[in-house]
């Protein structure tokens, strides 16, 4: 079973590390040094972002299903908390109250 932690959460005590010249935290392995860079690393200090049902997920490790990308944080993650996840709730088409909204804007 996953523990979730609200993204403010994840970042504050694993301080997520934005990509040089970028305003972006995925790293890729499509090009050669991003992928040198997860492979020296450690997997410990990698989240994998994956595609959710509400949205992304942010999961410790190094995964190839699924994956959209790769975050690197500052601080590890422990091998006891490898059932951590980060839920990423985009609320795009909701109002204040949860509920969908037309493709108007109005519910």
């Amino acid at each position: 079973m996953m523990t979730y932690l609200t993204e403010e959460e994840w970042e504050e005590r694993f301080v997520p590390i934005i990509k040089r010249d970028e305003d972006c935290l995925l790293f890729s392995t499509h090009t050669a040094d991003e992928s040198a860079f997860l492979a020296v690393v450690g997997n410990n200090r990698i989240w994998t972002q994956i595609e959710a049902d509400d949205g992304i997920e942010y999961i410790p490790g190094f995964w190839r299903v699924n994956a959209e990308g790769y975050i690197v944080t500052m601080n590890p993650w422990a091998e006891n908390e490898a059932n951590l996840a980060v839920a990423i709730d985009f609320d795009f088409g909701r109002d204040d109250d949860g509920h969908e909204r037309g493709e108007d804007g109005h519910g």
